[in-house]
């Protein structure tokens, strides 16, 4: 059963208090405790391109349950977030490792998930791979991919970044294939024979998608329709939320489609994909902790942003494509999750 922080430990012991760090350093606990640990690499950055970009992987995460001692100074090694990269083209950059060590207790690593990759128009093309881990006595468990391209049908494809996998292997990005509509895999739009498809970011433990119905001719506009697939997003205490049920988009002819929604999904929800026709900027959603962000396709010019969102903690963000491969610094990917480690607190000695 999916892990719940602040529920119990899934070993009959309740979690006392939760303590976080994003930052490398030392530390030594107030008094010896027994503990449940979990040490997440940061997440890979998308490509940006003017053809195929994939999302970035997630962070590894090492998992333990141990005696941690008040006389120990334990270092606590925080992976850097995988910088976001602008159309060049640019391949996405990957996450930094996290560990933590000391006396007593086999060091513990996540892998920083790996960069999201770009290629020509039609190409099909692997997401970053997931990060690994290691020195985990109760699991050590990949991080989720970014999505990969198939198919040789659409001439632009980006896709979203990986989740972490917290009690299995994390949540791979759904996968756009470009020879038919997908619409489970985010949208797939014909736009008088240009084709395009862009994936949203993967959830912790299942994916968020925002799904759109195909559209045919330069005219015409695509219905939103909000749906959430499998897994558990009911992950407590680690999250703010407002809404991600309108898709920030402009129609064809350049006004205001739908509402813009700012803000931070719940923990653990990938966010969106995202499209525009290049008369607006576009701003992404940051995904929620630990889970991927949406892709984008735009026909931005040096006029107007065109930014994925960042990863939450230790997940990718997603890929970004311009389909007028206008090549400057306003079509970019966010950075990945930073890396953490969290120490979940289940008795006191």
């Amino acid at each position: 059963m999916p892990y719940v922080f602040g529920g119990s430990s899934g070993g009959g012991k309740s979690v006392l208090q939760t303590i976080s760090f994003i930052n490398s350093t030392t530390w030594s606990p107030a008094q010896d405790m027994n503990a449940k640990i979990y040490v997440i690499g940061a997440g890979g950055s998308g490509a940006a391109s003017g053809g195929v970009s994939t999302g970035g992987g997630a962070g590894g995460c090492a998992v333990t349950i141990a005696d941690l001692d008040a006389s120990t100074t334990y270092t606590i090694t925080i992976g850097a977030p995988g910088l976001g990269v602008y159309h060049g083209p640019s391949h996405g950059n990957a996450g930094g490792n996290s560990t933590f060590a000391g006396s007593g207790i086999s060091t513990m690593t996540g892998s920083g998930g790996q960069a999201g990759l770009y290629d020509g128009q039609g190409v099909a093309k692997a997401g970053g791979a997931g990060g690994a881990a290691s020195g985990g006595g109760y699991g050590n468990f990949t991080g989720g991919a970014g999505g990969a391209t198939s198919g040789s049908g659409a001439s632009w494809m980006s896709t979203g970044g990986g989740a972490v996998g917290l009690w299995a292997t994390g949540t791979s990005a759904p996968g756009v294939v470009g020879s038919t509509d997908n619409p489970d895999a985010g949208f797939y739009h014909n736009e008088g024979g240009y084709t395009h498809g862009v994936g949203s970011g993967a959830s912790v433990g299942g994916t968020f998608l925002s799904k759109f119905h195909s559209a045919q001719g330069a005219n015409t506009s695509m219905d939103l329709i909000r749906q959430e697939v499998g897994g558990l997003l009911s992950l407590a205490g680690m999250g703010g939320a407002t809404g991600n049920s309108a898709q920030m988009y402009w129609d064809y002819a350049g006004t205001y489609d739908s509402q813009q929604i700012a803000g931070t999904l719940p923990m653990g929800q990938g966010s969106r994909p995202l499209r525009n026709n290049g008369n607006a900027s576009i701003v992404g959603l940051q995904a929620g902790a630990f889970a991927g962000s949406g892709a984008l396709f735009t026909t931005t010019s040096s006029s107007y942003w065109a930014l994925t969102g960042p990863g939450g903690i230790g997940g990718g963000s997603g890929g970004a494509v311009n389909g007028a491969n206008t090549t400057n610094s306003y079509t970019m990917t966010g950075q990945g999750g930073v890396g953490c480690v969290l120490i979940e607190i289940l008795e006191y000695k």
